[in-house]
């Protein structure tokens, strides 16, 4: 089942799941993506907050998240400022991880190149 919008404290490792689900399956990101991203963003403000960032259980799941992260900027533009916010939050919180893998992994740095380029350059000022 997906994460819930209500939680107060939105689970990050829920919200991944819901993330990684929604890249490989099409028609879980047509019918959820909107859901899936504010859950994540919660999770993200959530977690930079408490410094809980790093709990996620695998890289990969941090890498999903990036993409996903990325794609919904791509393809939402009317998204950009919560985006924005996201990106900001994870840069910010000082995750080694998270900011590892964004610098580290190829698919993450194809899908940023893969931006239009005011959304590529956006990005880049918030890294």
């Amino acid at each position: 089942p997906m994460a819930k919008l209500t939680s107060n404290d939105p689970s990050l490792e829920e919200a991944m799941q819901d993330v990684s689900r929604a890249l490989s399956e099409f028609k879980a990101w047509e019918n959820g993506y909107d859901t899936i991203f504010e859950v994540l963003r919660r999770a993200i403000m959530h977690g930079a907050r408490e410094q809980t960032l790093d709990n996620v259980s695998s890289d990969l799941q941090i890498e999903d998240a990036w993409v996903f992260i990325l794609e919904v900027r791509r393809k939402h533009k009317h998204r950009r400022k919560r985006v924005a916010e996201c990106v900001k939050a994870l840069v910010d919180s000082g995750s080694e991880r998270w900011l590892r893998v964004v610098s580290e992994s190829p698919r993450v740095q194809e899908t940023l190149t893969n931006l239009p380029e005011d959304a590529y350059e956006e990005m880049v000022q918030l890294f």
